[in-house]
């Protein structure tokens, strides 16, 4: 009983610095901003805003001070306070919560709530499974310890030996940042409550795409594209671990339409927290954003300057990082081995676990943009062409092909919701509900492969030799601990591509002491386990 106590007073403290730190900073730059209006969309800017500047902060008070509850809390209250001036100098009653008429709750609340509960409940399926070493999360989670016990940003990765310098390329701090203070808050590192904050902010997905839709159409098209959005898998696999993507995936939709709505510096401060939290998204953002611009450029070019000052104020305010980071000085490819997407195969497998009722909806929605021409479907269109093009396998920005189906959700639930609403004008009303019931049907699965349970039998062969219980993979980006089995194993090649795991040959090195070096007089592979006897082995 004490440690359930114990659990929920850390739970709550951990909510009590979100809702300060988090929250009140980012509804003073919504207030300044945006000047939002309506409930729900305070409640959703505000979150993006608090994010935003929590993860702008930190590298700053990495090189000034340190990365604590004090430090933030005073950052905090410093930049409130110059919000607080600005908004009184041009608004008077910046404290008043403006709100269009009464706050009522309609059936529509009541709709994107068990909306939220039944998004939440999809991704939450592996909330109190145990963390796998060499998993994401586990990867996350050692960046995050890191932070949290030094209470600085990491020079060289924290779980690999020997030591390798953090890059340009590779993880940035700003997800790491959120999980450490909120640990600290917590008072120790919950990885319970990190996944169940991770895994919430990627379900309120929902919410920035249904603020978003729903100001830029109608009711029906944002609800649906929410809807759309809950229950698309690749949409799921991201958010349903401690990954960078959970965070991210949240801001895009909001930086899109802030762009939309010509509030650059909104834009920026958003996309340059998102440069903080995952670069690749945000380069991909960056991309939509000029696209859209030069998309819009023959009516209004007034959108490439728009574009210019978003991307310029992206980098300025993420710049305490990335200027000092060096973009390549090392790999940490311990084996030799490189991975290529080229020649895969085109999202396969992720084609594989879309819906053909969405590929359907979103093909007659890319029609209907097409033959029913406006400014804000052109707009959605070219987010989605842009997504597309970036994730061709030959584009040099190595936008890999697994992570579009994901972030393309957020432009292509539009383009759903517009497919359906064709359809549904066509049929009877309650084919129509039938339609829906059967596209929006989905249930909670393991989507991360377990390495803790499928892989852990040892079995008599292990018992007969000399070798090791357990073997070390050095991969690209990581090194994995996986226990030595019999038959042939999944050999996972990328914990960010949960799906790319597949059967092949498995090789074991004799020296538990040896570090690889020269390998050719052992054949061409890309895996090496470290063991225990004095014979190479080899697993078909």
């Amino acid at each position: 009983m004490p440690l359930m106590l114990g659990e929920v007073l850390s739970w709550l403290k951990g909510f009590m610095f979100w809702g300060v730190v988090v929250m009140w900073p980012g509804f003073l730059l919504q207030r300044v901003l945006l000047k939002n209006k309506r409930a729900l969309d305070i409640l959703v800017y505000s979150t993006g805003f608090g994010l935003a500047s929590m993860v702008i902060m930190c590298p700053l008070l990495d090189a000034l001070w340190e990365i604590s509850i004090v430090s933030i809390g005073a950052a905090c209250g410093i930049l409130s306070g110059i919000l607080i001036a600005v908004a009184f100098y041009h608004d008077p009653p910046v404290i008043t919560l403006k709100v269009s008429g009464r706050v009522r709750i309609t059936r529509v609340h009541i709709v994107i709530l068990l909306l939220v509960c039944y998004a939440f409940l999809l991704r939450s399926s592996t909330l109190f499974d145990p963390l796998p070493r060499g998993q994401d999360a586990w990867t996350h989670l050692s960046f995050i310890s890191y932070i949290y016990q030094y209470k600085a940003l990491p020079e060289v990765l924290p779980w690999i030996e020997p030591a390798v310098p953090v890059t340009l390329d590779l993880y940035p701090p700003g997800v790491h940042c959120v999980g450490a203070l909120l640990s600290q808050a917590a008072g120790e590192i919950s990885f319970s409550l990190l996944k169940a904050v991770f895994i919430g902010m990627g379900t309120a997905t929902i919410l920035s795409v249904y603020v978003g839709v729903r100001n830029l159409f109608d009711e029906k098209t944002a609800l649906l594209s929410a809807s759309v959005t809950a229950v698309f898998i690749p949409h799921m696999i991201m958010t349903s671990e401690i990954t960078a993507q959970s965070l991210a995936i949240f801001m895009v939709p909001l930086i899109l339409y802030v762009f939309y709505m010509k509030k650059w510096v909104a834009a920026g401060i958003l996309l340059g927290a998102v440069i903080l939290m995952h670069h690749l998204s945000a380069f991909a953002a960056v991309l939509s954003v000029g696209a859209v611009a030069l998309t819009l450029s023959s009516k209004k070019l007034e959108y490439l300057g728009y574009a210019l000052g978003t991307g310029g104020t992206a980098l300025a305010v993420s710049a305490p990082w990335w200027i000092h980071v060096p973009f390549r000085m090392s790999s940490i490819d311990a084996g030799g081995s490189s991975s290529s997407y080229v020649g895969t195969g085109f999202f396969s497998p992720y084609l594989s676990v879309i819906s053909p009722l969405t590929i359907v909806f979103c093909m007659i929605g890319v029609y209907i943009a097409l033959t029913h021409i406006s400014k804000k479907k052109t707009f959605i269109f070219t987010w989605a062409l842009v997504l597309f093009i970036a994730s061709q396998p030959v584009f040099p920005i190595d936008f890999l092909p697994w992570r579009f189906p994901a972030f393309f959700i957020l432009p292509g639930s539009v383009l759903a919701s517009l497919g359906i609403l064709s359809i549904c004008s066509r049929i009877r009303t309650r084919w129509c509900y039938a339609l829906l019931f059967v596209a929006l049907m989905a249930y909670p699965q393991q989507f991360w492969p377990g390495t803790d349970n499928d892989n852990l039998q040892a079995t008599q062969w292990i018992d007969d030799s000399t070798l090791d219980p357990y073997f070390y993979v050095y991969g690209r980006n990581y090194t994995y601990i996986y226990p030595l089995s019999y038959h042939r194993m999944h050999i996972i090649t990328d914990f960010d591509a949960p799906f790319s795991f597949g059967l092949s040959p498995a090789y074991f090195y004799d020296d538990a002491d040896w570090v690889p070096h020269t390998l050719e007089r052992f054949g061409q592979f890309d895996r090496i386990y470290s063991c225990g006897s004095i014979i190479i082995h080899r697993i078909e």
